[in-house]
Order: C-alpha cells, then structure tokens, then sequence
C-alpha cells in the first residue's frame, strides 16, 4: 500500500524511563517492553503491521539527531511517554516540536498525538500543547502521593491493569493509522461527521470510524475539541452526513454537536445503546435502538445511497446551467419519489421501466423537489402510493405543481404507483391528468414519448 509517512508511530521518551529495571531483562526496559507490546495488540487486533520507531541507538552525535528528526517528521503518530522525566528533557522538546511543525500546529495535530502517562505529573508542568489532549495513563496513585508505573516489577500484581490500558489505546491508534496512511491511489469517498461522543461509546465509535474508512469515506472531526461551535460548523460544511452515538449522558458537548447538524440541513442518522426511559433526552423518533452490526451495514448503505442522490443533484445543476453532462452520468428519463416504507414499490417501479427499456432513477422522500421543479433533465415522475402513504404522496404532487406554476413551467407528466396487493387499497388519488400505475404504464410512456 502506498502511504503518506514513512513511520506509523514515533515513540518520544527520555531514556532514563527506559532503563533496565532488573539488569539484563530486557523487558524491565519500559518503553521497549510498550513498543512491543503495542506493536503486538496492534496486530492481533487489527491486521496491521505497525511501523514504530524509537531512538534506542547508544551513540549521540549530529548525525543522529539528524536521523531522529527526519524520523519524527515522517511519522504519521507521536506516542509521548509522559512523566516528570519527560518534561525537563530538552530534547524531548525538540522532538516534539518538530512533529508540530510538520503537522500544522498543535491544533492540527491534536488527533495525532497520544499521550501515555507513565508516573504522576503536575499537571502545571504539562507543555501547553499537551494539555487537552486525550492521555491513557499506565500508572497507580499510591497512598504516600508517588505512582507505580504498570508493567514494572512485579508484573503479575499490575498486569491485569498493563493490559486493560491498551484497550482504548490500540483501537484508536489502529483508527488513525488507517485514516492518515489510507492508500493515496483510492479516490476519495464523501466527508462524514461522526461526532465525537462518551467514552462508554468510544469503541462503538472506532468500530464505525473503521468501517466507514474502510468503505472509503473520510472521517470527520480530525481532531478532537470540546464545545467549539465554530469547528463544528466547519467541519459539518464539508460533511454529507451526520452520525451521533448516544447514551444516558447525553451532555452539552452531545447537544451542541446535533443542534449544529439540524442546522446545517445534512442528512443525520442517530443510535443509542439504552432503554430510552433512562433519559427522556433521547427519547426522539429519529435514534434507532438495534443491533450495531446492523447499524453500521445501514449507515454504509445510506451514505451511498446519498451520495447517488447528491450526483443526480449536481447532474440536474449542471443541465440547468448549461453544462454539457456525459450521456452515461445524465439521470434516467423517469424519476420515482418513493416514501420512507416504500422501498419495496419503487423498486418494483424501477424493475418495470428497465423491463420497458426506460432509463429511471429511485430518489427517497428526503429529495428536495425544488431540485426536480428547476430541472428539464427528465421527462416524468412517479410517486409511489402505499398504505400508509397516500397523504404524502397528494402532498408532493400538490407542491410538485404548484413549484412548476412558480416556475413559469408546465407541470412534469405525473404518476401514483399504488400497491396492487394490499386489499385494503384506498380511494384512488384525485388529480387532473395523473395516471394509475402500473395498469397504465403504457399510456403514461406514449404521453411521455418513450414508447410508441
């Protein structure tokens, strides 16, 4: 795979955290032992061979800060073994500044910058540029105000709690690796806003964020920040989609992020882990309750279908403006506006025009028809009639024509495709010129001038 970075990870330390503890265990040298280690869950976990780097070399010299910095800057992570140590090294700094520099700033960089807490550290000693930023911390508070480091001898007392701290770190660092060394051959796919979310949620979160990198949509916000309305906002322009994962705790930072997402006018799509009596906050019709599995194969399959919309919208602006359209890309002759519980009409609908041999395309309820009243681009429109769908769909013809008399424009060739099946059947709809469908196929193509 061709990737941006040389190094996955760049591991930034001050050798003195790195000394053998017992002499001659290798695996009493901490950061050694966390290398290999991560490098190791990595793997296992996800199928990634990670690329670590780390200055273990005995010898100094200019050369070799030459060599750790040209490393550190083509490094797509930098992990920082934070203790007390850590901060009084100066080359430390340096190290770490060199990254902010290749990243953008410590703003830019923030999600590429992950911060293992080793000991206990005041956090007024903390660089400016660290603070905020999401730590994983590897280390016990003891009664006498020092810490234990996990990992250190004894392991066995501490191992469980060694291990258990890799469990958010793995699969957010496998998360950014994915994301930042995505192969530079792949075409982009559409901009999604998965909001940032609790930390009950924070490996639901991962397990999308991959799956959605993996279907090739790029993922945002990049970065993490709290309650920043105006990164939100700017993140949420480039995005097609919102996704939001709730729980119980359902906070300001939860609150802003779909307040912004309703504003915007983006598609949104919302999931909740509880019963929603346990908060009445996320008791909303529009947060599904399912399986996860499920609501990840859902939102991948939603976000194409949108994207497939989004091209007949830009396909109908470019005929609108006179842009010349490639035949292949211009929408079928005949659009079909099909209801929320209807998917099962339209396709029945689409399958019959491709029998007749008529180019058409499937829009959901969602589809604004201001787009289709502006466009010359098709030729007819058929709005499927459920049971459960009639007032809808007198709704869209109403506005449908209504838009084209605005317009100074002669109404599309209208018709209800209704469910044959269904015994129940309701009163036919009552508009001038509309056709029945599917008896009248032939009739409703003649008048178009499709079929003889």
């Amino acid at each position: 795979m061709t990737t941006n970075f040389a190094n996955d990870i760049f591991i930034s330390y001050a050798r003195d955290d790195n000394a053998e503890i017992v002499p001659g265990d290798p695996l009493s040298s901490w950061v050694t032992a966390f290398k290999r280690h991560l490098k190791g869950e990595i793997r296992r976990q996800f199928g990634i061979e990670a690329r670590i780097w780390m200055d273990d070399e005995d010898y100094g010299g200019q050369q070799r800060d030459e060599k750790i910095l040209q490393n550190v800057e083509q490094s797509a992570l930098l992990f920082i073994i934070l203790s007390p140590t850590y901060i009084k090294r100066p080359w430390c700094r340096e190290e770490r500044h060199a990254f902010l520099r290749t990243a953008g700033g410590p703003r830019a960089a923030e999600n590429r910058i992950f911060v293992i807490r080793t000991r206990l550290t005041e956090e007024k000693t903390v660089p400016d540029e660290l603070r905020g930023i999401k730590g994983y911390t590897f280390f016990r508070e003891t009664n006498g105000g020092g810490s234990i480091r996990f990992g250190d001898p004894p392991r066995e007392e501490y191992a469980r709690d060694y291990y258990g701290a890799f469990l958010d770190l793995v699969p957010d660092a496998a998360h950014e690796i994915k994301r930042l060394n995505r192969s530079l051959e792949a075409e982009p796919g559409s901009s999604i806003y998965l909001a940032q979310c609790q930390q009950s949620l924070r490996s639901n979160r991962v397990q999308l964020a991959n799956r959605l990198n993996d279907a090739g949509f790029r993922i945002f916000p990049e970065r993490y920040y709290e309650s920043d309305a105006a990164a939100i906002y700017t993140d949420l322009s480039k995005c097609s989609a919102f996704i939001q994962l709730v729980d119980e705790r359902f906070e300001e930072a939860d609150q802003l992020q779909w307040e912004a997402a309703c504003k915007t006018g983006i598609a949104t799509l919302r999931w909740r882990s509880i019963e929603p009596q346990l908060n009445p906050n996320i008791d909303a019709p529009d947060i599904r309750k399912d399986d996860f599995e499920d609501f990840q194969s859902d939102v991948v399959r939603i976000i194409r279908e949108l994207d497939s919309q989004a091209a007949v919208v830009n396909c109908l602006s470019e005929k609108r403006n006179g842009t010349t359209v490639p035949t292949a890309s211009i929408p079928g002759n005949v659009l079909i506006l099909r209801a929320q519980g209807d998917a099962r009409l339209a396709d029945r609908a689409s399958m019959e025009l491709a029998d007749f041999g008529v180019d058409n395309e499937v829009l959901d309820k969602e589809f604004p028809l201001s787009t289709i009243a502006d466009s010359s681009d098709y030729c007819g429109l058929v709005v499927t009639v459920g049971q459960r769908s009639e007032k809808w769909a007198r709704t869209q013809l109403s506005e449908m024509r209504r838009l084209s008399i605005a317009r100074k424009m002669p109404p599309p060739l209208c018709a209800a495709y209704k469910d044959k099946e269904d015994d129940d059947c309701f009163l036919p709809l009552r508009f001038k010129g509309l056709y029945d469908l599917p008896d009248n196929w032939k009739p409703f193509l003649s008048q178009l001038g499709i079929q003889d």
